[in-house]
């Protein structure tokens, strides 16, 4: 799974300092990310920084030999490959 570090402060208007306790950090998160599509999960916050961790669910995401990758595999139905004795 592809993970983004990205720091708080880039991400939203209101200023967040390394003080800052965490449900005031993730509460600013929620507010910066967009919320509608559910474009990003938020995974966690770097210990004692402005950083947060965040899981995209997008599906136009980059694997790392820089071709397109889905974040999410689908199964195939199996049925009719399985014969029965």
């Amino acid at each position: 799974m592809n993970y983004i570090v990205k720091n708080i402060n880039a991400l939203s208007t209101t200023p967040v300092e390394a003080a800052d306790s965490r449900e005031t950090k993730l509460s600013v998160v929620a507010a910066a990310v967009n919320q509608k599509r559910k474009s990003y999960n938020v995974v966690g916050l770097v210990d004692r920084t402005t950083d947060v961790v965040l899981e995209p669910t997008y599906y136009n995401v980059r694997n790392t030999k820089g071709q397109f990758a889905a974040t999410r595999t689908y199964r195939r139905s199996a049925k009719g490959m399985f014969v029965s004795k």
